[in-house]
């Protein structure tokens, strides 16, 4: 994310106590506050998950609104799609697997449909789903 004071992109994420020689400075995700990151200056943020595979999620800041007693933050008021499945393939393999089921008939529906489980719907999404 880009940190709005000094105009450089950090890399949130895990440590790993096994980086002897060459690894990028993570600013560890227990430390990494979103309101240092989101301002009404600064309002999108490219999140990378799953970095073998590359999954890039646009997070935009829509609003910033008075606190509510007791409310936990931050909170998801919208989005697109499901999850994509662990190791799909990516971009790629998410799309194809999207083809596929919408073909009964294709030679790998009854597979995809067995792995995903009969009530996977691409389409869901639940705010209320999203944990931070």
């Amino acid at each position: 994310m880009q940190n709005p004071k000094t105009g450089e992109l950090e890399k949130i994420g895990e440590t790993d106590d096994g980086c002897e020689t060459f690894c990028e400075p993570l600013v560890p995700e227990n430390k990494a506050k979103l309101s240092k990151y989101f301002t009404p200056e600064n309002k999108v943020a490219l999140y990378t998950y799953d970095f073998e595979d590359n999954w890039e999620i646009k997070v935009r800041l829509e609003e910033i609104l008075p606190k509510r007693k007791g409310a936990k933050y931050p909170v998801c008021t919208a989005g697109k799609r499901a999850a994509a499945p662990e190791d799909i393939g990516g971009t790629g393999g998410y799309e194809e697997m999207l083809d596929i089921l919408e073909d009964p008939e294709h030679e790998e529906y009854e597979h995809t449909v067995a792995w995903l489980g009969k009530n996977f719907d691409p389409e869901y999404f639940k705010p209320k789903d999203i944990a931070f």
